[in-house]
């Protein structure tokens, strides 16, 4: 909405909602602001920014030089978002941002935007930067570290080693177990699946973070989606969400490999890694996994894989933290409000500090390849431990000679981890 006073007018673009995943993510919901002057210069204006209700700090911008006839472009607009009054909101509230621009005590020109701020587990839907779904994948989450905690039995069970290596093994096969073995430990709540919960929106859904899930033991698609890939992440794997029309599932790397973007539209990128001989993917369908059901992990995912049609979203997630996509914090409720709460450890469980070591030290070779040298040398008795020469050019070996990385969205990007 613009409003025109005399001859100068603010023709501003924002975004429609906020919420708490946008604001800890960083994302600015004022996108452009032009003021448009029709008459004759002004030196010593400023822009005024304000909201009602108090969704985002008050800001000041000072423009020394507006020109005749001419339109321009306000830069620099940092909008700060209220992380307390976003993480407070249990419903939905409509308010307004309010745009001034002043000259001294008289106001030149105005403009106000409806804005809706949404609940604190509220998703905006994929209209709007679709990668932050995976703010709401909470991998550090007390309630994730049981489950994995549980997978972990259910994996010594299966292959007489319970360890969580992720891509350690470089075996397809032992990544897909302990994707099965969080399925088992999800399965084992007896979860019931549910619509999701009242949010009275057209845009975006309501969601049930992994706590709300595990406590009322009800969860949407979505929700046990949500729910699953936090496991998987919390234990080194690369999960996927993958979003229809009124459905979603979950997907996971077999290898150490992400997308090299965090939001893809072709499913094909994901069924051509699902084929038999090449299988760097897996598919699962969360509902599966459900109070009633009795599906297994492998018929999960073959029902998976039938539903990659009319796919409307792949996101990587390991590729969306990389991007700088953070889980939301867990929210506290306290005599002054909520407080945000980081993983709580004692010091009991921690280590000290370590014995020290006795000299006398020697200067040791800065190069890896270098010390190696020196201990060959020691141990085939040619004579003692002794840096060789470094004065000589270093040489810089590529590991792949001739290799160039792929184009975006052909060849997925090898990632070593965080």
């Amino acid at each position: 909405m613009n409003e025109r006073t005399d001859m100068i007018r603010l023709e501003v673009r924002a975004l429609q909602v906020v919420n708490f995943a946008l604001q800890q993510n960083g994302v600015q919901i004022l996108e452009d602001v032009v003021i448009h002057n029709d008459g004759p210069a002004l030196e010593q204006v400023s822009l005024e920014i304000c909201s009602q209700p108090e969704f985002c700090q008050r800001l000041s911008q000072h423009i020394d030089f507006l020109p005749a006839d001419a339109s321009f472009q306000v830069r620099g607009l940092e909008l700060q978002l209220s992380a307390a009054f976003l993480a407070s909101l249990t419903e939905r509230v409509t308010g307004s941002l309010h745009l001034r621009l002043m000259q001294g005590d008289a106001c030149l020109a105005e403009a106000a935007l409806e804005l809706t701020a949404l609940a604190y587990d509220q998703w905006h839907g994929l209209g709007i930067h679709p990668e932050l779904l995976c703010a709401f994948v909470t991998p550090n989450h007390p309630e994730i570290a049981r489950l994995t905690a549980r997978a972990a039995e259910l994996l010594g069970k299966w292959t007489g080693d319970p360890s969580l290596d992720a891509y350690q093994s470089q075996d397809p096969n032992r990544v897909l177990a302990q994707a099965a073995a969080v399925y088992g430990a999800i399965q084992e709540q007896a979860i019931v699946y549910a619509v999701p919960p009242a949010s009275f929106e057209a845009v975006g859904q309501r969601l049930r973070l992994c706590d709300a899930v595990l406590e009322q033991k009800l969860g949407t698609c979505l929700d046990l989606s949500l729910l699953y890939t936090a496991c998987l992440e919390a234990i080194g794997l690369h999960p996927l969400l993958i979003l229809k029309q009124g459905h979603a599932f979950a997907g996971l790397w077999l290898e150490d490999l992400t997308f090299s973007e965090s939001v893809q539209d072709d499913a094909s990128l994901v069924t051509k890694r699902l084929a038999e001989g090449i299988q760097e993917l897996a598919v699962v369908e969360c509902t599966a996994l459900t109070a009633g059901k009795q599906v297994s992990f492998d018929e999960a995912a073959a029902t998976a894989q039938r539903e990659m049609n009319d796919v409307e979203a792949i996101l990587d997630v390991t590729r969306a933290r990389l991007s700088g996509v953070r889980p939301i914090p867990m929210r506290v409720h306290t005599e002054d409000g909520w407080r945000f709460e980081e993983a709580d450890h004692k010091a009991a469980v921690l280590t000290g500090a370590p014995k020290t070591v006795s000299g006398p030290f020697k200067r040791s070779c800065g190069d890896p390849g270098l010390q190696k040298a020196a201990l060959g040398a020691q141990a085939s008795g040619s004579g003692p431990a002794q840096c060789p020469d470094q004065s000589a050019p270093e040489q810089v070996h590529d590991p792949h000679p001739g290799k160039l990385p792929g184009r975006a969205g052909e060849r997925p990007v090898r990632w070593g981890g965080l």
